[in-house]
C-alpha cells in the first residue's frame, strides 16, 4: 500500500498534498537545492547546508570554507575522534579560505563536570583558537560530539560568537560534559569555520554537519 505522505512512492495526485505537508514542517527530506527546499527555507526551517565524512588516512581538519552566509544563526552538529592522545579540539573562523590563528585572535571561557566528580571552569583572554574540548583521548570509542551555534555571521557591527555544548572521553576514560562560549576579537565578517586538533589528524569516519536557520525569507 502507498503511503500518501512518501514523496518518493506517492502518486502524482497526492503531490500537492505532501508538498503542502513539507511547507509547514510537518513531513520533509533532504533533496538538495530544488523548489522542495525552497519551500522549507521559505517557511523558515532550518536546513543542511553541507557536511562531511572523514575518509580513511585522516585529515588535518574539518573545514566548511564559504559555507556561512547572511542567515542569522548557523549551527554544526559533530562526533570526531582524535588520532593523537590527549589532545585539544578547537575551532576557528576565517573569511576567503584563511582561517585567523593569531595568537590573541581569540577570547574564550568555559564550565565543565567530569564523571569522576570534578568540575572547574577554563578560561583565555587572548588565544589562537576556540576551545571545545581538552584532554580528548584516542582509545577506542574515545572522541568529541557537539552543537556549534554561531549567530549573524555576515554581520559587522559585533564580534563574531561561537557558543554551545560538547561532551568527551578523555585519555583517561572520564567523560566531560562542557558549556562555552568564544568569540574573535575582530568584528569583520566570517564565511569559514574550522574544527580540528592542536595536535595530530582528525580520524577516520569522524563527521560534522552545518545547518543554517534563515527565519522567514
Amino acid at each position: 500500500m502507498i503511503n500518501p505522505l512518501d514523496i518518493k512512492k506517492t502518486e502524482h495526485g497526492n503531490w500537492l498534498r505532501s508538498l503542502t505537508l513539507m511547507a509547514q514542517g510537518l513531513y520533509t527530506f533532504t533533496t538538495g537545492a530544488t523548489s522542495i527546499d525552497v519551500l522549507l527555507r521559505i517557511q523558515g526551517y532550518p536546513f543542511l547546508v553541507t557536511d562531511t565524512t572523514v575518509a580513511a588516512g585522516g585529515t588535518d581538519s574539518i573545514n566548511f570554507t564559504g559555507a556561512l552566509g547572511s542567515h542569522p544563526l548557523y549551527a554544526i552538529l559533530f562526533d570526531i575522534a582524535p588520532e593523537t592522545d590527549a589532545v585539544e579540539c578547537i575551532l576557528r573562523t576565517g573569511a576567503g579560505g584563511s582561517y585567523s590563528s593569531g595568537a590573541s585572535d581569540y577570547l574564550w571561557a568555559s564550565y565543565f563536570a567530569a564523571s569522576d566528580t570534578g568540575t572547574g571552569n577554563q578560561v583565555d583572554a587572548a588565544d589562537s583558537e576556540i576551545r571545545l574540548g581538552n584532554s580528548i583521548g584516542n582509545a577506542a570509542g574515545e572522541h568529541i560530539s557537539g552543537l556549534v551555534l554561531i549567530p549573524m555571521p555576515s554581520g559587522t557591527t559585533y564580534a563574531k560568537r561561537a557558543y554551545g555544548v560538547t561532551g568527551s572521553t578523555d585519555s583517561g576514560a572520564v567523560e566531560l560534559g562542557r558549556f562555552f562560549s568564544g568569540r574573535r576579537a575582530a568584528t569583520t565578517a566570517i564565511t569559514d569555520v574550522q574544527l580540528l586538533f592542536d595536535s595530530g589528524q582528525v580520524a577516520a569516519d569522524s563527521r560534522a554537519s552545518l545547518y543554517a536557520f534563515p527565519g522567514t525569507e
